[in-house]
C-alpha cells in the first residue's frame, strides 16, 4: 500500500490550522508515524486539514483571589453595572434569535428543516499547499441530531469515520478501530456547527444565539450572530442583511491540535428539495486560502436502514 508523504512537509500550514470539521486521517494508512491529517466539514462540506502532530493538552489554570472587603466595598458598583449592562444583553440574544430565525426562513423554512431526518452532502475538495495539491472526495451522512458517518476517498486508499454514540469508529482500507477521543469530540464540534442542525434546532433552549454586531464587508452589511453551546463552543456566523443567507463562519480551531482562526466563505446557493445549499466554499486558515469544496451531490430523508452507522 503506497504511504502518504508527510503531511507537514506537503502543507506548512498544517501546523496552524484548528479544526473545522473534517476529522483525522492517518498518514500513511494504517500507520500511526504522522498522528493526525484532520479534516473539516461544514453544511457546505469545506474541508480543512489541521496540525498534525497532535497529542499536545493545554492545561488552564486560574487563580481568582477573594478579598472579601474589596468585594464589599465595590458591591454597588457592581449592582449598578450589572442594572445597565442586562437590558443591552437581553436585547443582544432576542435580536439573535430574531435574525436566525429569518435566515431559516429565508433558507427554506422552519417545517422544512424539521422534516430533515437525515441528509447526504457529496463534495469534491481542493487542498491547497505552498508547492503541491491534494484532491480529496468527501461522503457525509448525518442522522439528526448526533450521528455521523464520513468517507474520504484518496488516491491512497479510502477511510471511513463514524460518530454513533458509544459505537464510534473508523475504518483505514481494512483496518477497523475505535475512534480517539480527539477525534470523537472533533466530529461531535462539527455536528454543532452543521448550518443544517443548526436551522432544524434554532430555537431549543441549549444554544445561546447573540447578534455581536453589524458589519459591512464590500459594501455588503452582514449580521454577526455567536452561537455557543452548553459546553462552551461557539461560532460566528455572517448573515446577509438582504438575502438572510449565511455568507460566512468563522471560529478558532481546537486547542489540542493547534489553534487558529478558521472562515468558510459560502456562495453559489442552489435550492435542493426545499432548502438552500451552498455548492461552494473557501476556506481560509489564518486569512491563508487553503481549501476549495464543490458539492456535487445532495440527498435529503434517504433510507438508510437499521445498519448503517454500525461496523460492519
Amino acid at each position: 500500500m503506497p504511504e502518504l508523504p508527510c503531511v507537514t512537509e506537503r502543507f506548512p500550514d498544517a501546523r496552524l490550522v484548528g479544526v473545522a470539521r473534517l476529522k483525522i486521517l492517518s498518514a500513511p494508512f494504517g500507520s500511526e508515524k504522522y498522528r493526525h491529517l484532520i479534516l473539516s466539514s461544514l453544511n457546505s462540506r469545506s474541508f480543512v486539514l489541521i496540525k498534525i502532530f497532535g497529542d499536545l493538552i493545554l492545561k488552564r489554570g486560574c487563580v481568582l483571589p477573594c478579598l472579601l472587603s474589596l468585594l464589599l466595598l465595590a458591591s454597588a458598583t457592581v449592582a449598578a453595572a450589572h442594572l445597565s449592562i442586562a437590558p443591552a444583553q437581553e436585547d443582544a440574544y432576542s435580536r439573535g434569535r430574531e435574525i436566525l430565525r429569518k435566515a431559516v426562513e429565508a433558507a427554506g423554512g422552519v417545517e422544512t428543516f424539521r422534516n430533515i431526518k437525515n441528509f447526504t452532502i457529496v463534495t469534491q475538495n481542493k487542498i491547497k499547499g505552498r508547492q503541491t495539491t491534494m484532491l480529496l472526495k468527501v461522503t457525509e451522512t448525518i442522522l439528526a441530531p448526533d450521528k455521523t458517518r464520513q468517507v474520504m476517498e484518496l488516491e491512497q486508499g479510502t477511510r471511513v469515520q463514524v460518530l454513533n454514540g458509544r459505537d464510534s469508529w473508523k475504518q483505514i482500507n481494512r483496518d477497523v478501530s475505535p475512534l480517539s477521543s480527539l477525534e470523537k469530540k472533533e466530529m461531535q464540534r462539527g455536528l454543532f456547527r452543521d448550518a443544517i442542525i443548526l436551522f432544524s434546532r434554532f430555537d431549543s433552549t441549549d444554544l445561546e444565539i447573540k447578534h455581536f454586531a453589524d458589519e459591512t464587508l464590500g459594501g455588503v452589511k452582514y449580521y454577526v450572530l455567536q452561537v455557543k453551546n452548553q459546553t462552551g463552543d461557539f461560532f460566528k456566523l455572517y448573515i446577509d442583511a438582504l438575502t438572510n443567507l449565511i455568507y460566512k463562519k468563522t471560529y478558532q480551531g481546537a486547542a489540542e491540535a493547534g489553534l487558529a482562526t478558521l472562515e468558510e466563505v459560502y456562495s453559489d446557493y442552489k435550492k435542493v428539495e426545499g432548502i438552500q445549499i451552498p455548492y461552494h466554499t473557501i476556506v481560509r486558515a489564518n486569512g491563508r486560502q487553503f481549501i476549495e469544496a464543490v458539492v456535487l451531490e445532495v440527498r435529503i430523508n434517504s433510507d438508510l436502514g437499521g445498519e448503517f452507522f454500525y461496523r460492519k
